[in-house]
């Protein structure tokens, strides 16, 4: 009775363990609560089919705010060197809409801009 007892605890034991080292980690921005304020707002000229490459001044930011114009957007966030925006490949933004891109998820590098259908401006707003 004892030996079986042990057996149980153990195997309990185990199970304990594996789920509390093995539960996901979610991807999370900024923990409600905490105060996030302005740094840079910049307006941007986007014409069609030309990719313009931002740097940012930071590289840690809380989120970027990006406002399209009057026509879509595709973007690319990344540092990677050979990183190509296209018609194809990149993040597609509608027209006349504005998106808060966490930091945590998309970072706070370079963003490639390209315009899909027209020219427009783009503002880009960063929050520290």
């Amino acid at each position: 009775m004892n030996k079986s007892l042990y057996i149980v605890i153990g195997v309990l034991a185990v199970i304990v363990l594996v789920w509390i080292f093995k539960s996901p980690v979610p991807l999370t921005g900024a923990p409600p609560g905490l105060e996030s304020t302005l740094a840079t707002s910049t307006k941007f000229a986007v014409v069609q089919g030309t990719v313009l490459t931002l740097v940012s001044t930071s590289t840690n930011c809380s989120s970027r705010v990006i406002t399209a114009g009057t026509n879509p957007i595709s973007l690319t966030f990344s540092n990677m060197q050979g990183d190509r925006l296209t018609g194809f490949v990149g993040h597609w933004q509608a027209a006349s809409t504005t998106v808060s891109y966490d930091g945590e998820i998309y970072g706070c590098g370079l963003i490639r801009v390209r315009g899909e259908t027209g020219a427009s401006f783009i503002t880009i707003s960063q929050f520290n």
